[in-house]
């Protein structure tokens, strides 16, 4: 009989921004990285957490981070978009607004307010 295999510390704690209208996140912007994805390569964005109105996931389980903790989230395009303009460093608010018009070639966009603070 083998013996059953553990990540090491799994993986980072994601949000869930998407869950419902008016979730929120402020954190400080601390690192970027490439993931390569059945969909081709994707940002990746590290962030220290100041504050939350959402809910996390770590290893696939519900979870609460602490603040201060660092999480890690692979946004939808319009956010990735907006944390693209976000300096290593800089301090940022991103406000999930619902879903956006349905465009001729998919489905609607995920919405989003983001600013540097």
């Amino acid at each position: 009989m083998g013996r059953k295999l553990k990540n090491n510390d799994g993986f980072p704690a994601s949000p869930l921004l998407r869950e419902r209208i008016g979730n929120s996140l402020t954190g400080v912007l601390t690192a970027v990285r490439e993931a390569k994805t059945q969909f081709g390569t994707k940002p990746v964005y590290a962030v220290k957490l100041i504050d939350a109105d959402c809910d996390f996931t770590k290893d696939g389980l519900p979870y609460e981070p602490a603040e201060g903790e660092v999480i890690e989230m692979m946004p939808p395009t319009v956010l990735a978009r907006h944390l693209a303009q976000v300096n290593i460093g800089e301090t940022f608010k991103t406000v999930y607004k619902g879903l956006g018009k349905k465009s001729k070639k998919g489905n609607p966009p995920h919405m989003y307010d983001t600013e540097v603070l």
